[in-house]
């Protein structure tokens, strides 16, 4: 069709059936990442709203800030500058308000944030064991030397 070859062109008769198949997977997508249990791209037809993408997503993680969920859309209209959409987890599912069930359009990203104490406990858990070894050494040092009597490490 592309490189005017006539014979990719059918006749189309009376009764015949003209199948058009569904967008590529790629096509109309949302994103979902932050504080739930599987980021990921996930087609807009399986997740129409707020609520049915972080179902796909498996929920937000216990770090999750619930009362500030962000959807990120990009309006062309406003010269690319992106609209920010905020939704409070908690009022949607525990007190039914559904009008925060924010419909989405392909291409929105949805951020669920981490609540500060998800970044200190971050933070001490990857600084634990260099202190540990800088100011218990002897700690480590029988840990990870090896053993001549047993011969482990």
């Amino acid at each position: 069709m592309f490189y005017g070859d006539e014979s990719q062109n059918p006749v189309i008769d009376n009764g015949d059936i003209i199948t058009v198949p569904a967008l590529p997977y790629f096509a109309d997508r949302v994103y979902v990442m932050g504080q739930v249990t599987t980021i990921g791209i996930y087609r807009l037809q399986d997740a129409p709203d707020l609520l049915a993408a972080l179902a796909l997503a498996g929920s937000i993680t216990p770090l999750a800030v619930k009362s500030d969920i962000k959807v990120i859309r990009e309006f062309r209209e406003r010269g690319g500058k992106p609209l920010i959409l905020s939704a409070n987890y908690n009022d949607m599912l525990k007190r039914g308000d559904l009008s925060q069930n924010i419909k989405l359009q392909s291409g929105d990203v949805v951020y669920v944030p981490r609540m500060l104490i998800g970044d200190i406990n971050e933070f001490i858990a990857n600084t634990t064991p260099l202190l540990n070894y800088l100011l218990i050494p002897g700690t480590y040092r029988s840990t990870y030397t090896r053993d001549a009597n047993n011969l482990k490490w």
